[in-house]
């Protein structure tokens, strides 16, 4: 009988879609394997944190905006390297500052969709206004 090792166990990470008109910004991980990749800022969730407590508190330590967590965008799961990853997605608004990225941060920038579904609103579409 073969034993295989149990696979790590799943890391829940969130990440919050901040609108500003069409545009939603997105950061650029400063280290790691993934550095230099673009990405909606985020990150772990820590013991006893929500997903909204952590999205704020990332948010805050990333760029140095306080942001209000708005609906539930998404959820997928997906493996990275040797990482189990359940990532949560949210609408955030800011509330507090403009993004900077903090000293050791990714940088940061605001994206326009170009592309438009051919059925129907996109999900980025439906955002709040």
């Amino acid at each position: 009988m073969t034993i295989k090792p149990l696979p790590p166990s799943r890391i829940n990470v969130v990440g919050a879609l901040i609108q500003s008109g069409k545009a939603v910004l997105i950061a650029q991980r400063a280290t790691g394997e993934l550095a230099g990749t673009w990405e909606f800022p985020g990150g772990k969730v820590e013991s006893g944190e929500t997903h909204q407590e952590a999205l704020v508190r990332e948010i805050t330590e990333e760029l140095g905006i306080t942001i209000i967590v708005g609906g539930h965008v998404g959820s997928i799961d997906f493996e990275v390297a040797t990482k189990r990853l359940s990532l949560h997605c949210y609408w955030g608004t800011v509330v507090a500052g403009a993004p900077s990225p903090q000293e050791g941060e990714p940088e940061s920038r605001e994206i326009q969709s170009s592309r438009r579904r051919r059925r129907g609103k996109s999900k980025i579409d439906a955002a709040p206004s």
